[in-house]
């Protein structure tokens, strides 16, 4: 989204919409559960523009509230921030369960019950990435057999321009691809 286009909605608004469509795409992962990956575009699609959407907002707020020789200084700060805060909370949310699990008086029931949740989440994720992988190979493979066959044109092409091989069929198509 291009920066007029920011300014023209607002930037908050910007930002909202962009909270907005980033909470229905995940709102969106849980509700389809299973058949997640087969809307794996339009998801894609979806988290693409809400993100644009927010940072197109962030930065024409952040251009909009620092002055010139400001700017640098909040950058700085921002990704310094940024960095301990993506170092430090995840393992400090961990200990935190941690610590909830050990003195949780929920009966042993509860916690295998939380166990096959978690145990489902990592099939369910262990699903998705085979496919991908599925999907991956898939694309490899044509891609494969795409430069096979731009190879073996190339090689009749030379064939025929040298003459070792010839047919009517093949001599209209050489002549419609040397223009």
């Amino acid at each position: 989204m291009s920066q007029s286009a920011a300014r023209r909605i607002g930037a908050g608004a910007s930002i909202r919409l962009g909270l907005f469509g980033n909470g229905l795409s995940y709102l969106l992962i849980l509700l389809l559960g299973h058949d997640a990956p087969h809307w794996v575009v339009a998801l894609g699609l979806l988290r693409g523009v809400s993100e644009g959407f927010y940072w197109s907002g962030f930065h024409l707020v952040t251009y909009d509230t620092t002055s010139d020789r400001d700017r640098d200084r909040y950058f700085g700060a921002q990704a310094t921030a940024s960095l301990l805060l993506t170092a430090t909370l995840p393992p400090v949310a961990g200990a935190m369960k941690s610590a909830a699990a050990v003195f949780s008086a929920a009966s042993s029931a509860n916690r295998r019950h939380a166990m096959g949740l978690l145990d489902k989440a990592k099939a369910a994720a262990v699903e998705a990435t085979a496919k991908a992988k599925e999907g991956v190979e898939d694309v490899q493979a044509k891609r494969e057999l795409s430069q096979a066959y731009n190879d073996l044109g190339k090689s009749t092409y030379e064939l025929i321009g040298s003459g070792e091989i010839s047919n009517p069929r093949f001599d209209a198509a050489a002549s419609s691809a040397s223009r």
